[in-house]
């Protein structure tokens, strides 16, 4: 298992990013956008109302597929918590915690709340972030050390 000293410290970094993301969600959602032309980055307010990155996947159902994507992934976190794999605990930590921020503001607004707005690539947020490099970190992890 992993020792309470590590698991405090891997909680730790994902409740700082969450607490930032709800925060910085707050501010964008009572704001204008802030927007300045010709910038590389800008922080705006987004109602999102399909999943990461906008793709167009919708509707009612999206939310229970999220719930039961968040349980599957609780139930291998907790696995990893007994065999002491603190790096994969750490990773699928982290895109839970980015999925229950934005299913969070799924069931309480309809819509998920983005705000960082990169030029030549889309509007997200950090748990969107959160969400992607844990499953890429993840996979790259997985992958370079069945290589070997």
């Amino acid at each position: 298992m992993i020792s309470n000293k590590k698991m405090l410290v891997l909680f730790g970094a994902n409740i700082f990013f969450i607490v930032l993301d709800r925060v910085l969600k707050g501010i964008a959602s009572g704001l204008d956008p802030l927007y300045v032309p010709d910038s590389f980055f800008s922080f705006v307010f987004v109602k999102n109302y399909n999943i990461a990155f906008s793709i167009p996947i919708g509707g009612p159902y999206l939310n229970w597929v999220i719930i039961a994507i968040i349980l599957l992934l609780l139930y291998q976190v907790f696995g990893f918590y007994k065999k002491d794999k603190s790096r994969d605990f750490f990773f699928l930590l982290s895109v839970i915690f980015g999925a229950l921020s934005n299913l969070f503001d799924r069931l309480g607004s309809g819509y998920v709340i983005d705000y960082l707005n990169i030029r030549y690539f889309t509007v997200f947020n950090i748990a969107d972030a959160m969400i992607v490099l844990g499953v890429a970190f993840f996979i790259f992890f997985a992958n370079t050390f069945k290589l070997k």
